[in-house]
């Protein structure tokens, strides 16, 4: 499984300055250190939103907003939200039926710290926990996603839970640098894609696959860190330090 866990600990003001958002969604939460899946997470996206002028006409806004979505795709027309998916193989994104509608139209970025992944010891068999991050001085990466809704029809329409927000990960190959660790990684998207990434109006599948092959492969900085970070009570800062073997 990849990418499995992430981090993402940056202030709700950081994030609305990184991404210049119009909109923050939600009360702010605890910096996460080891987010997981069904868990949830701050995801960037853009939406067009009815906006009343002065004269009292409707006129359409792209507003770009943070929310919380659940991590763990669950397709529109699943029966029920068993069985969702953290990952979404960006190579393939466009030919599968699960993801190609949201590759269409409904692309997010996912604000990340960093994320964990495992290598295993050629000697020991022993999987040995990496977190992977950019450098200090630019800490935010921007992991691509896509997002859907999922009708409970358990709850009627209108209440809080009759829909289920949720998103995967667009992941890539690993350059050879990272590949020691890892074979796959997030697809990370560098600032002057973000707009178009996340632009609705753009649903052409040959623009969005022509996207993807030209995201470059990012500058990370992998360390070694504690065992801890498997069990997913653990969440603090303690995870991200570097702990040599």
């Amino acid at each position: 499984m990849m990418c499995g866990r992430f981090a993402q600990f940056a202030e709700d003001e950081e994030i609305v300055s990184a991404f210049d958002l119009d909109l923050l969604e939600g009360d702010a939460e605890r910096p996460r250190y080891n987010l997981a899946p069904s868990q949830k997470a701050r995801v960037v996206l853009e939406r067009f939103v009815d906006i009343p002028d002065a004269t009292g006409s409707i006129r359409k806004r792209l507003l770009r907003k943070g929310r919380f979505l659940q991590w763990g795709f669950v397709p529109r027309w699943a029966k029920t939200p068993s069985r969702p998916m953290i990952n979404a193989r960006a190579e393939t994104l466009l030919g599968k039926p699960m993801f190609r509608a949201s590759a269409a139209r409904r692309r997010c970025i996912v604000p990340a710290n960093g994320y964990f992944e495992w290598h295993q010891h050629p000697k020991t068999n022993t999987k040995i926990p990496y977190f992977l991050s950019a450098s200090p001085s630019d800490p935010l990466l921007a992991f691509a996603g896509i997002y859907e809704a999922w009708r409970n029809p358990l709850v009627p329409l209108g209440e809080e839970d009759a829909w289920l927000l949720t998103f995967a990960i667009l992941t890539r190959g690993a350059p050879d640098e990272l590949g020691r660790i890892h074979d796959r990684m997030p697809l990370i998207l560098p600032p002057d894609m973000w707009n178009e990434w996340l632009d609705p109006a753009l649903k052409e599948p040959g623009c969005v696959h022509e996207m993807i092959g030209a995201v470059p492969d990012p500058m990370l900085r992998p360390r070694i860190v504690s065992p801890r970070v498997g069990k997913v009570d653990n969440d603090d800062p303690t995870l991200i330090a570097e702990n040599p073997l």
